[in-house]
């Protein structure tokens, strides 16, 4: 992390304290990621935690909404919206639905939304790959395959995470917005 960016810091205190509206939703957000974290350690994953975690994506989409007009750079703004967007999908699809083939595939959207924020100038190939395997995953849950193929899912997935938390850590986003990434890889 850069620590020495003082006029990004100012910069960001300065936004935050003339929209308060999304300092507060950031606020709010940050007590009920705390809460969800609290409950998962005391009571393990429950009804309620699982709730607080769709409502910390929802509230993410939502500041993701309201900042939108001020955000430094429109195509990028436009990629968080949509990564955000599958994100909400993807877990509706895994705690609500109980649908993790679909809830894999939109994950699989999310992190190469992600991918493609984070480092703009590589990503052809690594999108051709992760469509491959997005599709093949789609043919594999349509037509039923189960064991051997679920291993294939979660290794892609993995890559795919993985791939993300990295390039968040390594982006070239301004330092404000580097650290909410770099939180959220970590969340």
């Amino acid at each position: 992390m850069d620590f020495n960016n003082g006029k990004e810091d100012d910069r960001m205190v300065r936004f935050l304290l003339k929209y308060k509206c999304i300092a507060a939703l950031l606020c709010i957000l940050a007590a009920v990621y705390a809460a969800m974290i609290c409950l998962n350690f005391s009571a393990g994953a429950s009804i309620a935690s699982r709730n607080l975690k769709y409502a910390g994506v929802a509230l993410c989409f939502t500041i993701a909404l309201a900042s939108r007009n001020r955000a430094y750079d429109p195509a990028d703004a436009k990629l968080l919206f949509w990564a955000l967007l599958f994100t909400l999908a993807a877990d509706a699809l895994f705690l609500y639905a109980a649908a993790p083939g679909p809830g894999v595939v939109s994950f699989y959207c999310v992190h190469l939304l992600y991918i493609r924020r984070y480092k703009k100038e590589s990503f052809s190939r690594n999108l051709y790959m992760a469509l491959a395997a997005a599709a093949f995953s789609a043919a594999g849950f349509l037509i039923g395959l189960s064991f051997p193929y679920i291993l294939l899912l979660g290794a892609v997935y993995a890559v795919l995470i993985f791939t993300s938390a990295i390039l968040a850590f390594k982006s070239r986003l301004p330092p404000a917005n580097k650290r909410l990434a770099e939180i959220g890889m970590i969340l």
